[in-house]
Parts: C-alpha cells; structure tokens; sequence
C-alpha cells in the first residue's frame, strides 16, 4: 500500500474502509507512520468520528491508551450509536490500571448497541464476533461461546473471527486453546506485523509456540 492509497483511506474512511486503514497503515506502515497521516486527514475533516477512531487505534498499537481514550471519545461524541466506538473505548479503558468499571460499562454499551444490529441481521458475523468478544471482556464466558460459535458457522475462515476465537480462550485462562486458534489465524491470513503489534498478545510473547507462529506468519503485502 503506497503513500497515495493512504491517502485515499483516510478520505473515505468510512465502515469497512475504515478498518481496512487502520489494519494497512498502523501496522504494515508502522505506526507512527499511520499517526502522521491520520492527524493529517483530521486537519481537513476534523468533523469524522472514523478519522478520530483511526487515531484512537494508532494510539492503541503504540500503547499510548489515555490518548486512545481520548480519540475516541470524540469519535463517540459525534457518532455515539456505533458499537465498534464503545468496543475500541472500552479496550483502551482496559489497558489502563484503575479503569475496570469503565472499561466494563463500555462493554456493555457496545453489547447493547450490537444486539441491535443483530435483530436486523441475525447472519452479520463481524457483529456476532464482536460481541462473543465483549461479552467475553464482561466476563460472561457462556454468552461468548455462543455468539463465537455462531460466528463461526457462518464464517469459519474470516481472519477476525479466528483471531477473536483466541482472544476469548485467552481471556478464559486456556493458553492452549487461544495458541490453536492464533494458528488459524495466522494460516487464515494474520499478518505477522500485527501478530507482533497486538498489545493484547502480550501474555503470550514469551512462550515458544508464539515465535513460532510469528516466524510462520506471512508479512503484510
């Protein structure tokens, strides 16, 4: 992806094409790279919740979560009925020491806002997956199992759901099984930069089968 076709994601950064941006540039670009371009992109559209969403996962990846907080509050503000904004404010709200209850009413926030989406489209597995997800970060092990494994019935090969799959079995406690599901990821397509950036990888950084995994991934073409 070239400098120009950075620029082009952040002008119609929108839905998917948002998360096709972020995962392009914050990784596979580095970073800091995806700062400077964002912050560009809000000097001429300071009014997109998806630019400030943009900014607030940059600043995620780079482990500055107050500032994440901060972007995407102000993505929140201006478009307060999208639940992947509660999701990405309460991940950020999780990385920080002291923030459990706003990192859990978040949550639930998004839970709420996704349910919704889900009466309209019980087959959108993106929202299934995210909210196996939150409900996971909430505690509810039973309810993630049961939106993860519908998820996967109607998309068994999406990279997100693979990699979200692992992140629940993590959050359970079963090492094991989150390094099986991280394996289908990775063979699904999960590019090494990001299995490398991932902050919420890090408890398993240190164990081999992670190297593994990381030598086995393909970088982002």
């Amino acid at each position: 992806m070239g400098t120009s076709d950075v620029g082009c994601a952040i002008k119609v950064s929108s839905g998917i094409r948002d998360q096709i941006a972020l995962r392009e540039t914050s990784v596979a670009l580095a970073p800091e790279m995806a700062d400077q371009y964002f912050r560009r992109g809000l000097q001429v559209a300071p009014d997109d919740p998806d630019l400030y969403s943009n900014m607030g996962t940059v600043s995620f990846f780079l482990g500055r979560f107050n500032e994440d907080v901060e972007y995407t509050q102000k993505a929140i503000a201006l478009r307060p009925q999208k639940y992947e904004y509660w999701g990405n404010l309460a991940d950020a709200y999780r990385m920080i020491a002291g923030q459990t209850d706003k990192a859990r009413g978040a949550y639930r926030q998004a839970i709420s806002l996704a349910e919704k989406l889900l009466a309209v489209n019980p087959s959108d597995s993106e929202v299934l997956s995210s909210l196996a997800q939150y409900h996971s970060r909430i505690g509810d092990a039973m309810a993630a199992r049961k939106y993860l494994d519908r998820a996967l019935q109607v998309n068994p090969n999406d990279v997100d759901n693979l990699r979200i799959a692992c992140l629940v079995y993590l959050d359970a406690g079963q090492q094991q099984e989150a390094f099986k599901w991280l394996e289908k990821s990775v063979r699904a397509g999960y590019p090494r930069e990001q299995v490398i950036a991932n902050p919420e990888l890090t408890s398993l950084r240190s164990e081999p089968e992670f190297q593994k995994l990381v030598n086995e991934a393909v970088s982002f073409k």
